[in-house]
C-alpha cells in the first residue's frame, strides 16, 4: 500500500518537474511540421520548394544531373530571372546566365533547365540515386528596377536517364497572320513564357498621280503565360478609286474616286481593339487625294501628314494623345480610327493607328492626301522598334490599293 502510494508520488513528481519541457517540445515540433522542415525527411526523393513569392511548381532530375525545374512567380510585378544555379553548398558564384533573360508576369511560370553541382563537381547520377541541395534564383522586379536573389531547396532522385534538352522547352515556334481583319485568335503554346511581336500597317491607297502612305512598322518582346489567349488585328490596304473605301480595320475612306487610309494591324489580350486590352499597334498610312496629294506614312509615336498643293487640304498625322486633324470638312482622326475625306475635287482617307490620321479634302482648290495614324506600345512589351513607313506597301501614284499588313508572333521560354 505505501509502495504504490510511493511510486504514484513520484510520478506526480516527475510530470510537475519535466511535464512543462514535454509540452514546449511538443509546440516546437509542431510548429516545425507546420514550416515543413521535416518535408525533406519525409518525402526525401521529392522536394522542391522556395520561400514567399517564388514557386516549385515541379522538378524532373536526368542522370548526367541536368534537372528541369518549373518556376512561378507571386511577386507584385512583372520580373527578369536573370540567372539560376543548382549546387550543394548554396553559393552564389556558380550561377548560369540567362540569354536571353526570361520575362515572368505576375502569376506567370517558366519552366528552365540547369546543371547541378556537388561539392563544386557537375552532378551525375544513376537512375534511382537521390541528390540533395539548393536552388538559387536571380531576379529583376521590371517596375523598381531592384535585384533579389532567393535560395530554395531541391532533393530529387534521378527519374531519367536521358538528358533534359528539349523536353519543358515552348512548344511554338511562330505564326503569321496576313489576311485583312480580325480579330483572330490563338492560344499560347505550352511552356511558352514570352513572344516577339512584329508588326506591318496596311498602306494608304494611291490615286491619280499622288502615291498613298506607307503603314508602320513596330516590334518588341511582351511576357505571356501558356494557356492564355491573344487576339490579332491585320491591317488592310486602303482602296483605290471607285468607293475609296479604308482598309479594316479603321482606315478611313477617302473622296470617291480618290483612296481611302490603311488600316492598322494590333494584338490585344481581349476582342476588342480599345485600351486597356491593346498591347501593340502598327499604324496605317494616309490615302491619296490625287494629282498632288500624297497620303501621309502611318508609324513612329506621330504619323506624317498628307501632302497637298495648297495649303491646308492635307490632313494630319495622329499623335500618342490625339487624332490627326482633317482638312476643312473632312473628319479628323481617333483612336484606333482614321478620319475621312470630304469636299468636291478630292481628297484621302485617314490612316488607322493608336490614334488616326485626319482626312484630307479639295477645299482651298488642290486634294490633299489623308494623315498617317501613329503606333503605340503598352510599357510592358520591351525592346520596342517603332518606324515610320516601314509597314504595308503604299498604292502606287498610278493608282492601286495599298498593301496589307501583317503580325509575326514569335514565341520563346
Amino acid at each position: 500500500m505505501n509502495a504504490g502510494i510511493a511510486r504514484l508520488q513520484s510520478a506526480m513528481e516527475f510530470m510537475m518537474t519535466y511535464g512543462w519541457m514535454i509540452l514546449v517540445l511538443m509546440v516546437v515540433i509542431a510548429a516545425l511540421y507546420s514550416l515543413g522542415i521535416f518535408n525533406g525527411f519525409l518525402t526525401s526523393q521529392n522536394l522542391c520548394s522556395f520561400p514567399a513569392n517564388i514557386g516549385c511548381q515541379g522538378a524532373v532530375l536526368a542522370s548526367d544531373g541536368v534537372v528541369q525545374v518549373n518556376i512561378q512567380q507571386s511577386t507584385p510585378d512583372t520580373v527578369n530571372i536573370v540567372s539560376i544555379a543548382c549546387n550543394s553548398n548554396g553559393i552564389t558564384n556558380q550561377m548560369t546566365q540567362l540569354s536571353p533573360q526570361q520575362t515572368v508576369p505576375v502569376g506567370g511560370n517558366v519552366t528552365l533547365n540547369i546543371q547541378c553541382y556537388k561539392n563544386g563537381v557537375a552532378y551525375s547520377g544513376s537512375v534511382g540515386s537521390s541528390y540533395s541541395g539548393y536552388l538559387i534564383v536571380n531576379y529583376t522586379d521590371l517596375s523598381t528596377g531592384f535585384s533579389y536573389t532567393v535560395t530554395g531547396s531541391i532533393i530529387k532522385s534521378v527519374s531519367s536517364g536521358a538528358a533534359l534538352v528539349s523536353v519543358g522547352t515552348c512548344s511554338g515556334t511562330s505564326n503569321t497572320f496576313s489576311a485583312a481583319g480580325g480579330p483572330s485568335s490563338i492560344t499560347v503554346p505550352a511552356y511558352c513564357g514570352n513572344v516577339v511581336l512584329t508588326l506591318s500597317g496596311g498602306g494608304g491607297g494611291g490615286a491619280g498621280s499622288a502615291p498613298g502612305g506607307a503603314g508602320g512598322y513596330i516590334s518588341g518582346t511582351y511576357a505571356v503565360s501558356s494557356g492564355s489567349t491573344l487576339y490579332v488585328w491585320v491591317g488592310g490596304g486602303g482602296v483605290s478609286g471607285g468607293g475609296a473605301g479604308g482598309g479594316t480595320p479603321g482606315g478611313g475612306s477617302g473622296y470617291t474616286g480618290e483612296a481611302g487610309g490603311g488600316g492598322c494591324s494590333a494584338v490585344a489580350t481581349s476582342s476588342s481593339l480599345s485600351n486597356p486590352a491593346v498591347i501593340i499597334v502598327a499604324a496605317g498610312g494616309g490615302g491619296s487625294g490625287g494629282y498632288s496629294g500624297n497620303g501621309g506614312n502611318g508609324g513612329g509615336t506621330s504619323g506624317s501628314a498628307g501632302s497637298t498643293g495648297s495649303s491646308g487640304d492635307q490632313g494630319l498625322g495622329g499623335t500618342q494623345s490625339a487624332g490627326g486633324t482633317g482638312s476643312l470638312g473632312a473628319t479628323s482622326g481617333s483612336s484606333y480610327s482614321g478620319g475621312s475625306a470630304a469636299g468636291a475635287g478630292g481628297g484621302g482617307g485617314g490612316g488607322c493607328g493608336y490614334y488616326g490620321g485626319g482626312g484630307g479634302s479639295a477645299a482651298y482648290g488642290f486634294p490633299g492626301g489623308g494623315g498617317g495614324g501613329s503606333s503605340w506600345n503598352s510599357v510592358s512589351v520591351t525592346g520596342v522598334t517603332n518606324t515610320a513607313g516601314g509597314g504595308g506597301s503604299a498604292g502606287s501614284s498610278s493608282g492601286g490599293n495599298g498593301g496589307t499588313g501583317s503580325v509575326v508572333l514569335a514565341w520563346s521560354n
